[in-house]
């Protein structure tokens, strides 16, 4: 398929697309017209509740009083809305930490434990150490993640295994990535060579908690949600890779509410490595992966949080609360 053929049917499609998203307003605007002079407020009230933002009109604003507007809250809308606002040059200062050894020195100063970092490396400097764990120093996921134990290196995305320095490098230089961190490897309780440590996932609004993901990724990937009071939840992600999970403890939710209270935004997921011997800190995100597939009740629950967490956020800038000066522009 040429390029034209393939901006013609970019065209068309937004074309169509807004062609229709026109006639259903139309429609919405003749339901909730037939609802009023039918007398059914309650049914109009229904309508409204079920309309997405760019669905509403002013006059229906007044019929939207007992079924709420469900669709106006989304965290995934929050969080897309929030990465569109730094698309326009505007300030997020919860990307600051975005950065994996800024985020480790910040929150350190806050008392939290951290895995010793060894240092910063090109591909060509990379010191042969063992008991360590590979990491790009700007990456997401656990893309290009190795665990190296014993002479052997796991990467954790593809679960394939390197034996000897050779070939860890060969593949560090297949990925193509400039720049390396390597920190101290956090054993978990299970004595598999290279596992690396379950991951907590908290995703916080500052100062709360809204759900907990944790991770196992040896020798395959396991998910369990939870919610802040520690139940397992639903949120329809990882269907067909879910277990149960050994949960995290009020002292891991105290360490995280700590760290998420003391920066100026609304939503950051922080994250927790769990150890045989120690629970450290992970990282922190800003905008984490996959968040669009949280099912529609928790994407509601969790907007709710955001839009919480931005009143307590407001409330505390006009107590005059100082927030740390790595945050001012």
């Amino acid at each position: 398929m040429s390029s034209v053929d393939i901006e013609s049917l970019i065209f068309s499609y937004f074309k169509e697309k807004d062609s229709g998203v026109e006639e259903a307003k139309k429609e919405v605007k003749k339901l909730i017209s037939t609802c009023l002079k039918n007398d059914r407020e309650d049914l109009a009230s229904f309508v409204v509740s079920q309309l997405y933002p760019h669905e509403i009109r002013e006059p229906y604003l007044r019929h939207a009083k007992k079924q709420g507007m469900k669709k106006c809250i989304s965290f995934r809308s929050f969080l897309s809305e929030r990465t569109a606002k730094r698309r326009e040059g505007l300030y997020c200062p919860e990307w600051v930490l975005n950065k994996k050894e800024v985020a480790a020195k910040y929150v350190e100063k806050l008392g939290v434990s951290v895995p010793e970092i060894y240092g910063i490396f090109t591909t060509n400097e990379l010191p042969d150490m063992d008991e360590v764990v590979l990491k790009p120093l700007r990456g997401a996921g656990s893309n290009g993640v190795f665990v190296i134990q014993g002479g052997v290196s796991f990467e954790v995305k593809s679960k394939k295994i390197y034996k000897g320095r050779h070939e860890l490098l060969g593949r560090v230089k297949e990925l193509g990535i400039s720049k390396w961190i390597l920190e101290e490897y956090i054993k978990p309780e299970t004595s598999a060579l290279c596992a690396p440590p379950v991951d907590l996932k908290f995703y916080s609004f500052y100062g709360k908690v809204g759900v907990v993901l944790e991770v196992i990724r040896h020798p395959e990937n396991k998910y369990c949600f939870y919610g802040s009071s520690g139940e397992v939840v639903n949120v329809g992600q990882y269907e067909n890779s879910l277990f149960v999970g050994n949960g995290f403890s009020q002292e891991d939710l105290e360490v995280v509410k700590k760290i998420s209270s003391s920066i100026p935004a609304p939503f950051c997921r922080i994250d927790l490595l769990k150890g045989k011997d120690k629970t450290v800190f992970g990282e922190i995100t800003p905008r984490p992966g996959s968040y669009e597939n949280f099912n529609e009740e928790v994407d509601y629950l969790l907007g709710v949080e955001f839009l919480r967490a931005e009143e307590r956020l407001l409330n505390d800038f006009l107590c005059g609360k100082r927030f740390n000066e790595i945050f001012i522009k």
